[in-house]
């Protein structure tokens, strides 16, 4: 039972939605750097991931890394991160906000078959 909930890629996204709320709250230092836009956007882009992960099957293991999903959170998770800690980032916060919507609508509506569709 456990290694199936914790095998899920849902359940280590919203983990790490939590560690990163919880960091950003209590890291004086990570704080400094990442504003709470950037927290909303990044848990946005996991909530995003898991309702893709949610319309397709969550993938187990290592078959997570073959996943375009996966490779789009990571993205969006990296706009975030570079905007914080790289000064003079062409993106702004709202421009990054947008990124992470257009990439997790993508995600959801490529991942989405309709009931009774078989790949």
């Amino acid at each position: 039972m456990l290694s199936k909930i914790f095998g899920s890629s849902r359940v280590w996204a919203a983990l790490l939605a939590i560690v990163f709320v919880t960091l950003y709250a209590l890291m004086p230092a990570l704080s400094a750097n990442i504003s709470e836009v950037d927290v909303t956007s990044a848990v946005i882009a996991l909530a995003l991931f898991i309702v893709a992960e949610t319309a397709t099957g969550a993938s187990v293991g290592w078959a997570i890394f073959a996943k375009p999903r996966f490779w789009a959170l990571i993205v969006s998770l990296a706009f975030i991160f570079v905007r914080a800690f790289v000064p003079g980032f062409f993106l702004s916060e709202t421009s990054i906000q947008e990124l992470i919507a257009a990439i997790g609508a993508a995600s959801i509506g490529v991942s989405y078959r309709p009931i009774g569709v078989t790949k």
